[in-house]
């Protein structure tokens, strides 16, 4: 995973970058972590009604699941395989 997640912890944060206006967030979003998955586009979005939601543990972990998903898909692009 080449990116860099972007958390926004609080509302403020998402705010300031604007991902108020992004369709898909809902109303009562207070922290959101967008985590890249591979070079196809592909992203984990986790969202919370509680800001600071999402610890340097979690967001560790959650990094660590892109990175397998990201791995599963390139393996899948590579044997011919199409991932849904």
């Amino acid at each position: 995973v080449t990116e860099e997640a972007v958390y926004l912890p609080d509302r403020g944060a998402i705010d300031r970058a604007g991902a108020n206006e992004w369709a898909f967030l809902p109303q009562g979003a207070e922290s959101v972590l967008v985590q890249p998955a591979g070079d196809e586009g592909l992203r984990l979005v986790l969202l919370s009604d509680k800001p600071r939601a999402f610890s340097k543990k979690q967001r560790a972990w959650v990094a660590a699941i892109a990175g397998k998903l990201a791995a599963s898909s390139s393996a899948a692009a590579v044997s011919g395989a199409e991932v849904a």
